[in-house]
């Protein structure tokens, strides 16, 4: 019983975590706006906040969502929860950021809190897919498209390291949901193989710089 209720208390901190929008919160601090109302995502995330708000805003925003993933599924861990109620702590984060509580259940896409979660599950490849992808991106100029390449590498080098099979589970899944989610539209796809994403945020750095000289 004792487990039980330690189990469902981390299901809700973990949801309630993963809800907290702060896309939102930056641009109602900064703008006083809805981000889901601004740019061409129109959503919280901080891809979104970075082009509509500011650079500072937007990187602010990628930090506290790669926490608000890495937090919880790390607390469990130290706590000794068992690997598969972790998994789903982690997926009850992602779930909170898409369907955020707090703003009417209209959230991101979640991949940075994605990330948050796999650095506190296996960080080794994390770190080493992030560079490979830094590496694609500055030969490419194609982040969306590259970083889907390199997270359906994720699972093979989970396997690689031995991983436990819950983790390569998670890898498994969050490959696939990627996938699916990336390739459900097709302006997003046709935006993915331009490198629109790139386009858009450098020019929006460079306005930014004629305007301060």
């Amino acid at each position: 019983m004792n487990n039980l209720l330690i189990y469902v208390a981390f299901f809700i901190f973990a949801y309630l975590i993963g809800s907290i929008p702060n896309g939102y919160i930056i641009t109602k601090i900064k703008l006083n706006k809805d981000i889901r109302k601004l740019g061409k995502w129109q959503n919280i995330g901080a891809t979104n906040v970075f082009a509509s708000v500011s650079p500072l805003a937007g990187i602010i925003t990628l930090t506290l969502d790669i926490l608000k993933g890495f937090i919880p599924v790390y607390i469990a861990k130290v706590v000794g929860i068992n690997q598969y109620t972790i998994l789903l702590v982690g997926i009850l984060t992602i779930i909170g950021h898409i369907f955020p509580i707090y703003i009417g259940f209209k959230g991101g896409t979640g991949m940075a809190t994605t990330l948050g979660i796999l650095l506190a599950l296996m960080s080794t490849e994390i770190l080493f897919i992030g560079l490979l992808w830094g590496l694609l991106v500055v030969l490419f100029k194609k982040p969306s498209l590259t970083g889907l390449l390199v997270i359906m590498l994720l699972p093979i080098f989970a396997i690689y390291m031995n991983r436990p099979q819950s983790v390569i589970i998670a890898a498994f899944t969050i490959s696939i949901v990627d996938i699916i989610m990336s390739s459900s539209s097709k302006k997003h796809i046709q935006r993915m193989i331009k490198g629109a994403e790139y386009n858009e945020l450098i020019g929006k750095l460079k306005k930014m710089k004629s305007k301060s000289t």
